[in-house]
């Protein structure tokens, strides 16, 4: 069995005010703070719109998720998180976690 993945975070804007997040790797305890840092860095920008393409993701703790749902719901006019090809683990953590109601699956 392989061992975790390093995480990477990539975030692209658009001038239409939505950030696209693309991330990669394991998302858990370890890199809870990195993924904080990062989700904090790039709502300083002000989205209107906020976009995960997680189509890379190994595995994400619901910490991880928990981060990723609660930076959607820092939009304004009631925003939502938007997540893009979540890989079945991801998907399957969401709908436990019942976090899966408060982001918009794609």
């Amino acid at each position: 069995m392989p061992g975790p993945q390093r995480p990477a975070f990539e975030a692209r804007s658009d001038d239409g005010g939505t950030i696209t997040v693309v991330l990669s790797g394991d998302l858990d305890i370890v890199n809870r703070s990195w993924l904080a840092r990062h989700l904090a860095e790039a709502m300083k920008q002000q989205p209107r719109r906020l976009v995960f393409d997680m189509a890379e993701i190994s595995f994400a703790d619901s910490a991880a998720l928990r981060l990723i749902v609660r930076a959607g719901q820092l939009l304004p006019d009631g925003g939502r998180a938007v997540i893009h090809h979540p890989p079945p683990v991801v998907r399957r953590a969401l709908q436990i976690t019942g976090l899966d109601a408060h982001c918009d699956l794609t």
